[in-house]
């Protein structure tokens, strides 16, 4: 999962846009980069 939200990252995705798309919550999906 890490590696998907960082793929979207790279295509200029905000995390906001990341978690819609994932249908994330932003506390889980701005919590995944840092680990």
């Amino acid at each position: 999962m890490k590696v998907v939200v960082k793929r979207f990252l790279d295509s200029a995705l905000t995390m906001e846009e990341v978690s819609m798309k994932m249908d994330a919550f932003i506390e889980n999906v701005t919590k995944l980069p840092n680990n």
